[in-house]
Order: C-alpha cells, then sequence, then structure tokens
C-alpha cells in the first residue's frame, strides 16, 4: 500500500465495503421506524383529518399503486448507473413528503403526498438492498436475515417512539417531522460512502447496451421462470402481515376494544418485539440457519402453521389482551417469511439484484388492491372481517410452497 493509500485510509478505519454495508443496513432500521408513523400513528393520522376505514385504506393503495408504476422502470436504470444518487436523491424526497405531510390539512393533498412517498421509499430502501445483496453473493440469505433483524429493531423503536410523543401530548405533525430529521441524518451518513459502479463486476450483461427498453424482454423472461417466480410471490407474501396488517391492527385494538394510542403503540411493539427474537433465533441458532439455506419451503411451511394460529386467536379475541397475544403469534411465526424468501430470490440471480427488485416492484398492484380491499371490508363488514382476510396469507404461503418447482 502506497504513502497515499495510508494517507486516505487510516490505521483501523473500516474498508469502504465494510463502511457501506455498516450504512446501507441501517436503511431497513431506519425505513421501518419511519414507516410505523402512518401505520401505528393511523389513529391520529384518522383523528387529524377525520378519515373513515375506506379512506385510509386507499391512501394506503395509492401509494401502493404509485411505486408500481414508477420503481420497475427507475430499478432497471439504475442497474446501468451508479446507485448513490439514486438513493440520495428519493431519500430527499422522503424528508420533504413527511415535513409537508404534517402541514397538509387537505384529504386530496395527503393522497398526493403517499403516492410521492411510496415509490421514493422503495427506490431509496430497494437500492440500498440491492447494493447490499450484491456485495454478499452466496449469503444472501444470511444477509436479508440480518437486514429484517436490524428493520425489526425499527419496527420496535417506531411504535415506542411514537408512544412516547402521543404520551406527551404530541400529534400527527410532530410524528411527520421527526421522521423528516432521521431522514436527512442519514442521508448525511450516506455521502461518505463510495458506492461500487451501474453494472456489478463480473455479472452477465443481461441486455445489449443500446438503450434501457431492451432489459423489459429479459425481464419478461426472468418473470416465466418457475423458481423466480415462486420465490418472488414468496417474498411479497409477509406484506400481507407487515404494514398493512398493523396499521388495521393498530385501528383494531383502538376502536373494538377502547385501547388508547399509547397503549396501541406498546402492543405494537411487543408483537414486534416477538419477530426480533424470532430473528436472532434464525441468525443464532445453527439448526435454523441450516434449514433456512437448505430446507427454506419446510421451514416456511412451519412458520405459516403458526402464523394462522395467531391470526385465528387475533380475529376471535374477546379482549385486548387476547388481541395482543394472537398479534405477538403472528410476530413470532411470520418474522422470518421475507428474509428467506427474499434471500432465496436474490440467489436466483447473483450480482443482479436490482433486477430482482425491479421484478419485485411488479407486485405493486396486488398491495394496493389489498390495502383497498381491507379498507374496505373493513368498513362495511368491521375491522375483524378485514384483519380475517389479511389471515389468508399463510394459506398463501402453503399453496406455494406445495406442488412441484421446475
Amino acid at each position: 500500500m502506497s504513502a497515499s493509500q495510508h494517507r486516505t485510509l487510516p490505521l483501523g478505519a473500516p474498508s469502504p465495503v465494510i463502511r457501506r454495508r455498516q450504512v446501507l443496513l441501517a436503511y431497513g432500521l431506519l425505513d421501518e421506524a419511519v414507516a410505523a408513523i402512518p401505520v401505528v400513528g393511523a389513529p391520529l393520522l384518522q383523528a387529524f383529518l377525520g378519515l373513515n376505514y375506506g379512506q385510509m385504506g386507499l391512501l394506503f393503495a395509492v401509494g401502493a399503486a404509485s411505486g408500481f408504476i414508477f420503481k420497475p422502470a427507475l430499478s432497471l436504470w439504475s442497474y446501468r448507473h451508479g446507485k448513490r444518487w439514486w438513493i440520495l436523491i428519493p431519500g430527499l424526497v422522503l424528508a420533504v413528503c413527511l415535513v409537508a405531510e404534517g402541514l397538509a390539512t387537505r384529504y386530496d393533498l395527503m393522497l398526493l403526498l403517499f403516492a410521492c412517498y411510496y415509490p421514493a421509499a422503495g427506490m431509496a430502501v430497494g437500492l440500498a438492498q440491492a447494493v447490499l445483496a450484491d456485495d454478499a453473493v452466496g449469503d444472501t440469505v444470511g444477509l436479508m436475515t440480518r437486514w429484517t433483524l436490524l428493520a425489526g429493531i425499527g419496527d420496535v423503536v417506531g411504535p415506542l417512539a411514537i408512544t412516547a410523543l402521543a404520551a406527551a401530548h404530541h400529534g400527527w405533525r410532530s410524528l411527520c417531522w421527526l421522521g423528516a430529521v432521521m431522514w436527512l441524518g442519514m442521508l448525511g451518513a450516506t455521502l461518505s460512502v463510495r458506492f461500487p459502479p451501474g453494472r456489478p463486476p463480473n455479472a452477465p450483461d443481461p441486455a445489449p447496451a443500446d438503450g434501457a427498453e431492451s432489459l423489459w424482454p429479459t425481464l419478461r423472461r426472468m418473470v416465466i421462470s418457475p423458481a423466480i417466480l415462486r420465490w418472488g410471490m414468496l417474498a411479497w407474501i409477509p406484506t400481507m402481515i407487515d404494514e398493512i396488517l398493523l396499521a388495521f391492527a393498530a385501528l383494531y385494538l383502538h376502536d373494538v376494544f377502547h385501547a388508547s394510542e399509547a397503549l396501541v403503540g406498546l402492543w405494537i411493539a411487543g408483537s414486534l418485539g416477538c419477530g426480533i427474537l424470532a430473528l436472532v433465533l434464525l441468525e443464532r441458532v445453527p439448526a435454523l440457519r441450516t434449514a433456512a439455506a437448505q430446507s427454506p419451503r419446510l421451514l416456511l411451511a412451519i412458520m405459516a402453521g403458526v402464523v394462522l394460529g395467531g391470526m385465528a386467536a387475533l380475529v376471535t379475541a374477546s379482549s385486548v389482551m387476547a388481541a395482543g397475544v394472537g398479534l405477538a403469534i403472528v410476530g413470532l411465526g411470520g418474522a422470518g417469511w421475507y428474509p428467506i424468501a427474499k434471500g432465496q430470490a436474490f440467489a436466483q440471480l447473483p450480482g443482479r439484484a436490482a433486477l430482482m427488485h425491479a421484478m419485485g416492484s411488479l407486485t405493486g398492484p396486488l398491495e394496493a388492491l389489498l390495502a383497498a380491499a381491507i379498507g374496505l371490508v373493513s368498513l362495511h363488514f368491521g375491522l375483524a372481517a378485514g384483519i380475517a382476510g389479511l389471515g389468508t396469507a399463510p394459506l398463501l404461503m402453503l399453496a406455494l410452497l406445495a406442488g412441484r418447482w421446475g
């Protein structure tokens, strides 16, 4: 190493790759912490604008639909260019959207802001994850377990922060502005990170270099691959027991069992804490690590059975305690769904994680329809019925895991 290299890399300083991993792994934590604002804070948002359940569901549906429209093309474009600015600029958009959401007083403006927030979050967080996956070829399940574990910590930090603010009589605006400050801090850390070139080293070029349009035939070929398609769908199903479930579970605890906003935050945080425990076990217990890598379908099927029992307990609960226990069981059984399925999905396309991210973005309409449908079902038949609809997630997972894979 030359003298100049010694000057640029002080003794004990982390390498550029290690520094990049440290910062980008934090994106999962931050995303989930800030994502709790409209989820656990759903009662505060509902009161802020005077919304009904259908309008609440439409907010999430519009956000998911907007993500579907913009994320795939932007992800494909980023594959051929450096990802630095494709992460930083959406991060700045997120901060601006949060400030504006705290100031918005009209429902149509809030719809527009959700439509901007979701694709920006998908780009910033999804491409941070894609860079990490390209760095960790051969250990994508381990990477996704660590990512999801940190995201799980964010899942707990977010509800606890909301609980503290609600207990101090702060409302929706304070939550939004706190989220904006957190994103600006993350952008400051990212500015010091070195990023790899647009196309990962040694990765085959999936299309001629004559334009981004030539990538679409490649994407279509990926979609008809049975293994990629199944793992991609299995990586999407956890959405049903993630933010959408937590948002309506928060309303369920508040409106049906009359729990306060602070108590709702504690119950949600407790459920997410069970998810963190499950991820720690998945990361640290050798037998579970081996099962996740060598028998992922069997392990996912067992987890789906646990989630099914938790959902049954949640929708049949007669007290807030029973509902909280059911929600905790769902968190315990479902925490490992995403890292196992997503890690296996990335493993199908080594060195081309941005393309896998683009394909995953194509599930946007499903998320949009799901959020809107759960909102309408809850509006007309009650929150328990809406949550029961989300309870089909483990059944869908078992159906996809069954049968022959070719």
